[in-house]
C-alpha cells in the first residue's frame, strides 16, 4: 500500500509503502516496490503528471489576475489543459496491472 502520493512531501523516517503478509511473494513484492521509489528535491512533470496540470492552472489563474490581465495566455493555457484532460479521459487506465512476481506492466 502506498502511504504517499507522487509529489507529496515526505518527512525523514516516514513510511512510503507498507506491505502485508509475510509470505515469500510479499517480501519479494516489497523489494520490487522499494526499487521503484525515486526521491528527489523537487517535483517533476515527468514523474508527477498532476504537477503539470497544476502548473497550467496556475498560469491561467495568474494571467487573469488584475496585475497581469493577459486573457490570451489564459485561453491558451485552458486550451492545453482541455487537451490534456481529453487525453486522460480517453485513456484506458484499467489495463495497467500489478503482479507480485514482476514489475507493474502498463498496457497503455
Amino acid at each position: 500500500m502506498l502511504c504517499r502520493r507522487v509529489g507529496d512531501f515526505v518527512p525523514v523516517g516516514a513510511p512510503l509503502i507498507q506491505t502485508y503478509g509475510g509470505t515469500a511473494s510479499g517480501v519479494r513484492a516489497g523489494g520490487i516496490l522499494r526499487g521503484m521509489i525515486l526521491l528527489g528535491d523537487e517535483r517533476t512533470i515527468e514523474q508527477d503528471p498532476a504537477f503539470a496540470v497544476r502548473i497550467i492552472v496556475d498560469i491561467a489563474d495568474k494571467a487573469l489576475s488584475p496585475a497581469i490581465n493577459d486573457p490570451t495566455t489564459a485561453v491558451q493555457a485552458l486550451d492545453h489543459l482541455s487537451d490534456v484532460l481529453r487525453l486522460i479521459g480517453t485513456t484506458d487506465l484499467s489495463r495497467s496491472r500489478w503482479h507480485a512476481n514482476s514489475r507493474p506492466v502498463p498496457a497503455w
